[in-house]
Formats: structure tokens, sequence, C-alpha cells
């Protein structure tokens, strides 16, 4: 059996990242999908009730994405969308450059804005 008679056989099987589950493949299409898109300067084209699903887990933290600490008395405030997270100083900008800032992505904290982004740039340094 040749690699696409066998793709095209399990296409419409579900199956599920170990670990993180369904949330963990939409996390890793829209942040990977970003991580070659914005150094070509293309736009962000996942929607944003898909950022908004995104954000709710990541805010949670996230075994292996998303350590609780890197969130820890942060507020999160996006400016696209009426979304916000936790209390303390604001990380503020649109959901896409929040979400990747989260999962550990340095070149978005460029993007925000607030008295929190000095905390999240010093926890992502020591991480």
């Amino acid at each position: 059996m040749t690699d696409v008679e066998l793709l095209r056989e399990r296409a419409d099987e579900v199956t599920r990242a170990p670990g993180v589950g369904p949330m963990g493949q939409l996390a890793d299409g829209c942040v990977h999908l970003r991580d070659c898109a914005r150094p070509l300067g293309l736009p962000d084209d996942v929607t944003l009730d898909d950022w908004r699903v995104l954000l709710e887990w990541l805010s949670m933290g996230v075994v292996g994405l998303v350590p609780k600490r890197r969130l820890q008395g942060l507020k999160l405030q996006a400016t696209d969308q009426e979304w916000s997270w936790g209390a303390g100083p604001e990380l503020v900008d649109p959901s896409e450059s929040l979400a990747m800032a989260l999962t550990g992505r340095s070149v978005a904290l460029a993007d925000l804005t607030g008295p929190g982004v000095a905390d999240l740039r010093d926890r992502l340094a020591s991480n």
C-alpha cells in the first residue's frame, strides 16, 4: 500500500494528540500557522472565534505548553474582541499576539502593550 493510499484509507479517522487532546491540535494549527506566516508578513486568517477558544484553553495553563506560573498575577486583554482573563498588570493586544506570547513565542512580546509585558518577558526568559 502506498503512502497516498494509506492516507486516503485513514482520512476520516479521528485521532487525538497524546497528552493535549483535540485542543492541542487546534493550538498546534493556529500557533504554528502564525509561526510561519508572521515572518513572511502574511495576515492572520485564524478566526476570532478560534482565537477565543484557544485563549480560554491556554489561560487555564496547559502542561507542556503554558505553565500556570507564566500567567500568574497577570491580566490578559484582547483588543480585537471582547475577551479578558485574570487580574493584575495587563497584557493588551490582539488575540493572535496574546496566544503567541502565552505559548512562549517571544517575538510576540514586541506587539504587546501594558504594564504586564515586562513580567511576561522575564518569565519567558527564565524558561
